[in-house]
């Protein structure tokens, strides 16, 4: 049990943070059916995904995850501490999630982990956008795309840093690492075909044309559906 907790709590963090987003979109005034039924339809994914977990379980779901996580700290503590920190997040103690993405980050920087690390900036900066602090953000999503080569340039990881520049207004950025990311991806696969809909998606959506955006984002779930697209 413990185990199942380890292994979906980053999922679930992820998964309500898009339920928020995509709420988002609809109070913006994006209020296209297939909008709301997305809502609807990433609501019945995270019930789905969270009740084997709370099944018989003794503690919430988040304590139980940190539980286990603590458990980490002893051995491979860069990836304890991020998932630690997006607990943190998950429940709003964002001084604290910030200090373990910041410890993280510094461990993945002196060991090369550069896919870690730009990881890492990635969650700090939507930590720090969620905060308003657009200008922090940004820098920590700059420093993010900066690592992306020396990671290995993993498509589905710049379509995610270009996500959060899209949703910081920096369009320019965005749509440099969506036209470097098409280079790199593999057009058979149906999750990397999801990936660039998604991001085209949401520039499309940060410039003002949401039927387009609409139809992207749709595209990107039939592509690979799942709790995040």
């Amino acid at each position: 049990q413990a185990v199942a907790f380890a292994l979906d709590a980053d999922k679930l963090v992820v998964a309500f943070a898009e339920l928020f987003n995509l709420q988002r979109l609809v109070g913006k005034g994006f209020h296209h059916a297939d909008a709301k039924q997305a809502v609807l339809h990433l609501r019945v994914d995270l019930a789905q995904l969270v009740a084997p977990l709370l099944k018989g379980a003794a503690h919430p779901l988040p304590e139980k995850a940190r539980e286990v996580f603590s458990r980490g700290l002893s051995g491979e503590k860069h990836q304890a501490l991020r998932s630690l920190a997006l607990i943190d997040m998950y429940e709003g103690r964002y001084r604290q999630s910030k200090t373990k993405l910041e410890e993280a980050i510094s461990l993945n920087h002196s060991g090369q982990n550069y896919l870690g690390e730009s990881r890492n900036r990635l969650f700090l900066s939507i930590l720090l956008h969620g905060q308003g602090k657009r200008a922090e953000s940004l820098q920590e999503l700059n420093r993010a795309a900066s690592l992306l080569h020396s990671a290995g340039f993993m498509p589905w990881l710049a379509t995610r840093i270009g996500i959060g520049f899209a949703r910081a207004g920096d369009l320019d950025s965005a749509t440099r690492l969506l036209d470097e990311a098409r280079k790199k991806a593999d057009s058979n696969s149906p999750e990397q075909r999801s990936d660039m809909a998604r991001l085209e998606g949401e520039i499309q959506f940060a410039r003002g044309n949401r039927q387009e955006a609409m139809r992207l984002l749709l595209l990107a779930d039939d592509e690979f559906p799942t709790a995040f697209s």
